[in-house]
């Protein structure tokens, strides 16, 4: 969750748990309470949706990388060995069995996997004869179809986060629209009361945005300018 809506929603928090202790009988004081308590647990549904698109990302991620190596290493090692060796024999297979850089794409290196199984199938005989072992092909198979599932996996997660983030904010940003009015309604209902009316405004400051640190004029020699004693900023 980015920081900004964090604090929205911490901000909204606040206020709500404000009017809680504070209560009000008006109609419209309860039903904009009542829209902001609604809100929060909302957003609270989708930062947990956020959250798990996320993770599932991160563990398609895992699994495709963990299957890739593994075909890799342990099959398309030897499939690529004993498919430059049938090429030898049939012209028209040279050069189709290929390990693929490491920098591929896991999308290149999928359709490029699957066409080497494609034609270990179709010219099987040869390939064993050569010394392929027909359960490399099973196993190879098995792997680029988990392979394809940890891919279909890896975008539903994504599009998952980016869903539940974008509403999100949108959430986020309708929390702040609510504490505007119930604080308006609240300033006339605590007319005779400034202190409280103080401290709901101080609970519905959203907090600081990052500002860069104030830098300190150098230390002169006695040459330079001398900053103004009202305390203004010299013009550059």
């Amino acid at each position: 969750m980015r920081r900004e809506v964090s604090r929205k929603l911490e901000m909204g928090a606040r206020v709500r748990d404000f009017c809680i202790a504070h209560p009000s009988d008006a109609g419209n004081v309860k039903d904009a309470v009542a829209r902001l308590d609604e809100l929060l647990r909302k957003a609270e549904s989708l930062g947990m949706a956020q959250r798990s698109g996320r993770l599932e990302e991160l563990s398609a991620a895992n699994r495709r990388n963990a299957l890739r190596r593994s075909a890799k290493f342990e099959l398309l090692h030897h499939l690529v060995t004993i498919g430059r060796l049938a090429g030898e024999e049939v012209p028209s297979l040279a050069g189709k069995f290929y390990l693929r850089s490491p920098d591929a794409t896991h999308t290149s290196f999928l359709a490029s996997t699957k066409l080497m199984l494609r034609l270990a199938e179709e010219n099987k005989e040869l390939l064993m004869r050569k010394g392929l072992s027909e359960d490399l092909l099973t196993e190879l198979s098995a792997a680029v179809a988990q392979f394809e599932e940890a891919m279909t996996s890896g975008r539903n997660g994504r599009s998952e986060h980016i869903r539940a983030r974008t509403e999100l904010e949108e959430v986020a940003d309708a929390v702040v629209r609510t504490v505007g009015i119930i604080t308006g309604l609240y300033r006339f209902k605590l007319k005779n009361s400034p202190d409280l009316t103080r401290t709901l405004e101080r609970l519905r400051i959203i907090g600081p945005k990052s500002a860069p640190e104030p830098v300190e004029p150098p230390k002169g020699d006695g040459g330079g300018e001398t900053p103004p004693s009202s305390g203004g900023v010299a013009a550059a």
